[in-house]
């Protein structure tokens, strides 16, 4: 996942998300730490990055383009957390959303055999094995 990490957020948290296998940069790389919050959008328009700020300007922002993207991840309380401390729940709902949002494979099946599954069952199937990592995730995220 391609994260852009506003100047409110310390510049480790890009490095522990780089770590953890994402690709993420801090503003302050990209020589964008005096940027207004609607440069970082376009920014992050532009390549496709999903915006992580401890800034709820962006989510007013966003609400008034009234487009889907990008995306925003907003973090809560990070005066009161050091930046590891800031990283790791990030790191972790990225690793449930990665698991959730990517495609469940599905057995082959040879189109001249009349005894294979339906694939409106196949559909359903793979909902449930989604739902079922997403409730993992949750699962998970209570402990």
């Amino acid at each position: 996942m391609k994260l852009l990490v506003d100047a409110n957020i310390a510049p480790l948290v890009a490095a522990r998300l780089r770590y953890a296998g994402h690709e993420a940069v801090h503003v302050i790389e990209i020589d964008m730490h005096r940027a207004s919050d609607v440069e970082i959008i376009e920014r992050a328009l532009t390549d496709g990055s999903t915006v992580v700020s401890s800034d709820t300007d962006f989510a007013a922002i966003l609400a008034a383009r009234n487009t889907p993207k990008p995306s925003f991840v907003l973090l809560r309380h990070v005066n009161e957390l050091t930046p590891e401390r800031q990283a790791q729940p990030l790191i972790e709902k990225l690793a449930c959303w990665s698991q959730i949002s990517s495609p469940v494979p599905l057995p082959s099946r040879p189109r001249h055999n009349p005894a294979a599954e339906p694939p409106a069952r196949r559909v359903v199937m793979a909902r449930s094995a989604a739902a079922t990592r997403a409730a993992n995730c949750r699962r998970s995220a209570r402990t």
